[in-house]
This record gives C-alpha cells, sequence and structure tokens, in this order.
C-alpha cells in the first residue's frame, strides 16, 4: 500500500476525501482518485456472492503478472474486477464493467439472484465488511 500511495501522489492524485493518498486512506475504504494519468479507483473490498468478502487476499492466487513501463505488475484477472465493480452495485462500477464486458451487470444480476444468501438473525452481529490484510 505503500507504493501504490507512492505511486499516486507522483501522479498528483487527489480525491473526495484527500488532497494526497496516503496508507490511511488507501485502507479505510474503496476510493475513487483523480490523478494526472486519469483515474484509479482502489477496491479494498467488496462483498461476492452468498455473502463473500472479496479482497486481496482472496484475488491473489488468481491475479496475473504483466510488465508495464518496465514495473512488473500483479493485477486482479478481468472476471475478478467484473465480480468486484458489480459487487458493489455503484452506477460509475456497473457502467465501467458494462464498458469492459457488455452485457455483465444482467449475467451479474442472474447469479446474484440465484446465490445462497445467509439467514437474516436479530441476534447475530453482522458480519465484517472487510478482513483486509494489513500488510497488504
Amino acid at each position: 500500500m505503500e507504493r501504490l500511495a507512492a505511486a499516486l501522489n507522483e501522479l498528483n492524485a487527489h480525491s473526495d476525501v484527500a488532497e494526497r493518498a496516503s496508507l490511511f486512506e488507501l485502507r479505510a475504504m474503496n476510493t475513487r482518485w483523480t490523478t494526472d494519468a486519469g483515474t484509479v479507483d482502489v477496491l479494498v473490498s467488496a462483498k461476492g456472492l452468498a455473502a463473500s468478502t472479496i479482497n486481496w487476499r482472496v484475488l491473489e492466487p488468481a491475479a496475473q503478472t504483466i510488465e508495464h513501463d518496465g514495473q512488473v505488475l500483479r493485477i486482479v484477472s478481468l472476471e475478478d474486477l467484473l465480480v468486484m465493480k458489480l459487487s458493489l452495485g455503484r452506477p460509475r462500477d456497473i457502467d465501467v464493467a458494462e464498458e469492459l464486458a457488455p452485457g455483465s451487470s444482467e449475467a451479474f444480476a442472474q447469479s446474484f439472484a440465484e446465490s445462497p444468501r445467509p439467514a437474516a438473525s436479530s441476534t447475530e452481529p453482522a458480519a465484517p465488511v472487510s478482513d483486509r490484510d494489513p500488510e497488504r
């Protein structure tokens, strides 16, 4: 996360929650950063099908390694990115998913409707939004 914060700051990143990227903002929530190179969404976690939590720890085994501008990067697969974007349900994320894979929001909605849901109980605490790995 320190490297990500440094890279964002090199690109003069700012968001609606902070003027500069820091570990606190990057670990605390999903954020959108405006940079000299364009917009960057940092997704800390999202809820997947069957109320599962999606974060880097879960996604890393299927991540791809690419080289860009002489740097080796690990990135999530397109499928995992689509699931995260559609799980968030924000209009901008749905738009991005549709741009990357037309029809994906309809397919996801169908899968989501068919996925099992945990039983609601007023005596059980809500599941945590994230089980972030503090080292990532």
